[in-house]
């Protein structure tokens, strides 16, 4: 048997670790300060569009306007962190303790920078879910004295690593009518990019499928490689600028078959988000396509959302839709469609 001595001493080493153990956990923990001198503690899980997610120790996962706050002190020592003067920072936030600022420290060195310079925030975490984000929305309308219904569907997921951003867009837009549904319009897309260095320059790789009954294409299946830049990247505004060359198949409802195209993309898209009086986010996607297989044929896809919050993370949205092919698919048919769509959707 051991003496009571050892025994006690073997206790109070491991009440002390236990003890210890519990305060260096509290420890590592991360913070969000508010404005108004609220604190709350818990895990970062990004900050993308002026949104911080945030699962709180008290309050489970929550979704705050950044310009609520006025800085933040990280545990995690890898995160993406990128500036409105459109560079990639990667280390860990510390509270300043002063009004709206807040020290990024890399592990070599400590610098001071303004709350409002941080335009994204991406913590790098070995857990899957912990990296995806995304929005669904879902609209549907119907006319007693047409007897036709329409559906609509849209969402996306984005997924980052430190080295690449994986991003899968779906829409669908269909018909209901007496003879059954009709499938209108369909684009998947499946697109990843990577960041150069500490750069806002990036290279990206694009694969996707489209249909539109209207202009007559029953099928298009394309891919492409660019590079381009992140040429404005604001604490409220995006704008991503993209070119390159891509190839293409397509086939008509006919089932005439243009064998494989070749085309320079011009890809622009923008994002804005504002968040008081009123809470509004839109979305800008435009590409426009210049043939190198066919002469005088151009094309252009253009979409733009609107989006106002109803409810916490709910949105009432409406999205406006456009193409153009100067040269479609069967000789005869539309060469231009456009439409609106409302509908609601979630964002995660």
């Amino acid at each position: 048997m051991l003496p009571k001595y050892i025994v006690k001493s073997v206790v109070l080493v491991l009440l002390f670790t236990f003890i210890a153990g519990r305060g260096y956990a509290q420890k590592l923990r991360d913070t969000l300060f508010f404005s108004n001198g609220e604190v709350l503690v818990g895990e970062l899980k990004q900050m993308v569009e002026g949104r911080v997610s945030f699962d709180s120790d008290g309050m489970s996962l929550l979704t705050i306007k950044a310009y609520k706050l006025k800085g933040m002190h990280t545990t995690i020592s890898t995160l993406r962190i990128q500036t409105t003067d459109r560079q990639w920072l990667y280390g860990k936030l510390e509270s300043a303790n002063s009004q709206d600022s807040i020290y990024f420290n890399d592990g070599t060195q400590r610098k001071k920078l303004a709350w409002n310079q941080i335009s994204s925030i991406t913590p790098f975490r070995k857990r899957f879910f912990d990296q995806l984000s995304g929005k669904v929305s879902v609209g549907f309308s119907f006319s007693h004295s047409s007897s036709i219904g329409q559906v609509n569907l849209n969402g996306n997921v984005s997924y980052v690593t430190k080295w690449l951003q994986t991003e899968l867009t779906v829409s669908e837009l269909g018909s209901i009518d007496s003879s059954g549904f009709t499938r209108d319009q369909e684009t998947i897309q499946l697109a990843s990019f990577h960041y150069i260095g500490n750069t806002t320059w990036l290279v990206a790789g694009l694969v996707s499928y489209q249909r539109n009954q209207e202009l007559s294409l029953d099928h298009r299946y394309q891919a492409s490689i660019a590079g381009g830049n992140k040429i404005i990247s604001e604490t409220y505004l995006d704008l991503l600028v993209l070119s390159g060359l891509s190839t293409n198949q397509e086939q008509s409802v006919d089932g005439l078959s243009s064998g494989l195209l070749v085309e320079i993309p011009l890809i622009v898209r923008l994002d804005y988000f504002k968040f008081q009086h009123p809470d509004l986010q839109i979305s800008m996607s435009n590409a426009a396509y210049i043939s190198l297989s066919q002469a005088g044929r151009y094309r252009y896809d253009g979409s733009i959302d609107f989006s106002w919050e109803l409810v916490k993370d709910f949105y009432y949205t409406i999205n406006l839709t456009s193409d153009y092919d100067s040269k479609p698919a069967d000789t005869g048919s539309a060469k231009v469609d456009y439409g609106i769509v409302m509908g609601i959707s979630y964002k995660f």
